[in-house]
């Protein structure tokens, strides 16, 4: 997703993901969600969740494949939360 990500919906990505986030280093826009952090589909799906939840928003599981990074993911909810106002 090329779709630039409100800070603000980074950041909740960001402090979601932390607790999978073992190994030193911060999580970032670009941080890679399967590959960069110990979380299995189930957890991904469960943060994903939790974002519908907080941003009152539905992501289509179709899109899921797509969202490769923290960013990707952000951007996502953004287009999705501009879409639906």
């Amino acid at each position: 997703m090329a779709e630039q990500a409100d800070t603000q919906i980074v950041e909740v990505v960001v402090d979601l993901f932390r607790p999978f986030k073992k190994s030193g280093g911060d999580i970032t826009a670009e941080t890679d969600i399967m590959a960069e952090l110990e979380i299995d589909s189930v957890s991904v799906l469960d943060v994903v969740m939790e974002l519908e939840d907080r941003f009152d928003i539905s992501i289509p599981l179709d899109l899921m494949p797509k969202l490769r990074t923290v960013g990707d993911l952000a951007g996502a909810i953004n287009v999705i939360r501009a879409e639906t106002r």
